[in-house]
């Protein structure tokens, strides 16, 4: 979790010219992580205009899968601490949409760095399309299937591609 703060403070707020970080993210500066796919109760709020209903993720992955996925880099933001308690254990689309409007689009480089992956997604764009359509639940457990295998999976997924990325942002923090 520190590795995390520390990253994402270095990334967003590294100044080379003074060679200094001009903010922290900590806990006690009002910022939180959040698990911002695989949530710490395994459990997905799915909630449209006119439905609403919890996804268990132990009925869509196995198990290990999920242990695993939940402590990934790429699952984790920090989020200052009112918009992490509001995110609560929404759905990815309800998610995105929330930052994006939290902030006014105008977001931390680590937080647009991950809006703008998950967002060009094409399974993420299924799951926006079962949200819009009202797709029944079956549907969004098969769409969010595909979507977790897709963002984690690292044989098939957009996992080591997405790090390779991060760290290539990172560097940039350190150059003029």
């Amino acid at each position: 979790l520190e590795f995390a703060y520390r990253l994402y403070s270095i990334m967003d707020y590294y100044n080379v010219h003074s060679q200094s970080i001009k903010k922290h993210y900590s806990r006690k500066n009002d910022f939180n992580n959040e698990h911002l796919i695989i949530h710490q109760n395994n459990k997905i709020d799915w909630v449209t205009e006119n439905d609403k209903y919890t996804l268990d993720l132990k009925e869509i992955l196995e198990n290990n899968y999920i242990k695993n996925y939940k402590k990934c880099t790429i699952n984790r933001l920090i989020l200052p601490k009112t918009l992490n308690e509001e995110l609560k254990s929404f759905d990815i689309v309800s998610k995105i949409d929330k930052i994006k409007s939290y902030s006014d689009n105008n977001l931390p480089k680590h937080v647009q760095f991950y809006v703008d992956r998950i967002s060009c997604l094409d399974e993420f764009k299924f799951l926006e399309d079962a949200k819009i359509s009202e797709s029944n639940k079956e549907e969004v457990v098969e769409r969010y299937k595909k979507f977790l295998i897709a963002y984690f999976d690292k044989s098939e997924g957009i996992h080591n591609q997405l790090l390779n990325e991060l760290y290539s942002q990172f560097k940039k923090s350190f150059q003029m």
